[in-house]
């Protein structure tokens, strides 16, 4: 929703008055400090999902040892 709010807006702001070009240029920034914000939340949800799953493949294959030692 972020990025499709960023294109039309900053297509706005080439084609209107410097008052209001003032308004939507602030309204770009938020957008472009939003959707950094959405990507790093993004990465960190994804490394530490692969973070996750490098445990889980771990104890498994510490279990499979101790499985194997029995």
């Amino acid at each position: 929703m972020l990025k499709s709010a960023y294109q039309p807006n900053a297509q706005a702001c080439d084609k209107v008055n410097a008052e209001i070009r003032g308004l939507l240029w602030a309204t770009q920034h938020s957008l472009e400090m939003s959707l950094a914000l959405v990507e790093a939340l993004l990465d960190e949800v994804e490394a530490r999902a692969a973070t996750a799953a490098v445990l889980r493949r771990t104890v498994q294959a510490g279990k499979a040892q101790v499985a194997c030692a029995v």
